[in-house]
């Protein structure tokens, strides 16, 4: 356990940095629902810009390595981010 904690502490402190980062160049605004309205990102916002900053910068940018696949349809794209 004590070898433990320290791994979340430090994961969250590194989703902060990269999240404070990405607000320099892009425009994020929290996710709302009509039953709870939000002034400012929380983490989860934060871990879902990160996880669609990731998947945007990996798996769609980067040509496949296989030869013969096609692009990846847009309804697929927009389903998995």
């Amino acid at each position: 356990m004590l070898r433990a904690a320290p791994s979340p502490l430090g994961l969250s402190s590194v989703v902060c940095l990269i999240y404070a980062e990405h607000l320099r160049y892009a425009k994020v605004s929290p996710r709302q629902t009509p039953w709870y309205v939000k002034a400012e990102p929380t983490f989860t916002d934060a871990l879902t810009a990160m996880r669609r900053l990731f998947w945007e910068q990996t798996l769609f940018q980067q040509p496949c390595l296989h030869g013969g696949v096609q692009e990846r349809p847009i309804l697929l794209r927009r389903m998995l981010l």
